[in-house]
């Protein structure tokens, strides 16, 4: 492959554009080799932790499950005619990751399918998000509103 003789010197000789296109397929490449190493390896504690760790910091982002459902459910009813309920929304954000499955064996649906039960048991149950973002993931800034 044609990236293993690109040098940082070459790089800064190229237009932007065409650096980011190369950044962006060396990237690409990195995460297939990690996607296949990780694979191989993943078991349930694995799966469980990188769960966990990717709902941690969620709440920030998107505000609490409960919030963020309900406003989904809102949406989806609006755009259907037809109640859906948090419940729903976990269900159906579930469905989205088997139906992706279905196609190809990635560890992100995989683990998103156990974060998504663990934000719905917690959305269903009208439990705020009960865990804080991970230190270094913290701001005491305001969120822009937009």
């Amino acid at each position: 492959m044609m990236l293993a003789f690109i040098t940082h010197a070459t790089l800064n000789y190229m237009a932007l554009d065409q650096r980011l296109v190369i950044m962006k397929m060396v990237t690409i490449k990195m995460n297939a080799e990690r996607k296949i190493e990780r694979t191989k390896e993943m078991n349930r504690s694995d799966l469980l932790e990188d769960a966990f760790n990717a709902t941690r910091s969620r709440g920030e982002n998107y505000g609490t499950p409960l919030d963020n459902f309900n406003n989904i459910a809102a949406l989806w009813s609006a755009y259907k005619e037809v109640p859906f309920t948090v419940k729903d929304v976990g269900m159906m954000m579930t469905l989205l990751k088997i139906a992706r499955l279905k196609h190809s064996d990635h560890d992100d649906s995989f683990v998103d399918i156990a974060g998504y039960a663990a934000v719905t048991c917690e959305a269903v149950a009208g439990i705020a998000d009960t865990l804080p973002p991970p230190a270094d993931q913290q701001s005491t800034a305001p969120m822009r509103q937009g």
